[in-house]
């Protein structure tokens, strides 16, 4: 996360303990730290009790409505969302988002350059997600839900990059960003 994402959370932390919470709920708010690297050294915990805190879901709701993410989704029961950045001067914002926050972003931003990632197969992306600790029903949404978005997301991307070989699709990736920075100088932007 970024310095300012991270005052977001801690303030957001900070609000979760103004509201009426039960006193394990409250103990488990205040266990979760921020790290000085990239992210919450307890981000599984804080997904668990944003699951069982519909003061949170109240309050991320208003969030959403007052404009406060660059892209929000609710994705197999989950939310997930970027807030809205403030990148400097010169320099890129790379995400990885969800079809539905790519649509949000491409309207607000249309001269963002989205990159559509596909597995290779879907037994391959079954194989990485169980790989990876998800559990089989989990794993089942998924595949389902990229069945859906697949068409949509490839019809919406300005660039598809089926992952085969990660060292191969990050330099892929690599080289549109790069085109893409000298389309825009060109372009005076």
């Amino acid at each position: 996360f970024s310095r300012s994402e991270k005052q977001d959370l801690r303030r957001l932390l900070e609000r979760l303990q103004e509201v009426s919470l039960s006193e394990d709920l409250r103990q488990r708010v205040r266990d979760i730290k921020l790290d000085t690297g990239n992210g919450l050294e307890n981000s599984d915990e804080l997904a668990r009790l944003i699951g069982e805190m519909p003061q949170f879901k109240e309050f991320l709701e208003a969030h959403i409505d007052a404009g406060g993410f660059l892209e929000w989704t609710n994705f197999l029961g989950n939310y997930y969302g970027t807030p809205q950045p403030a990148p400097p001067a010169g320099r890129d914002i790379v995400l990885e988002i969800e079809v539905d926050g790519a649509s949000q972003v491409k309207k607000q931003h249309p001269r963002a350059v989205l990159i559509f990632v596909l597995p290779p197969s879907r037994d391959e992306q079954r194989a990485r997600l169980t790989a990876r600790g998800d559990d089989e029903r989990k794993v089942d949404q998924r595949l389902r839900k990229a069945e859906e978005e697949e068409p949509v997301g490839m019809a919406l991307a300005d660039h598809v990059i089926v992952n085969q070989h990660l060292d191969r699709t990050i330099t892929e990736m690599l080289d549109i960003i790069r085109n893409a920075r000298h389309s825009a100088t060109l372009e005076g932007r």
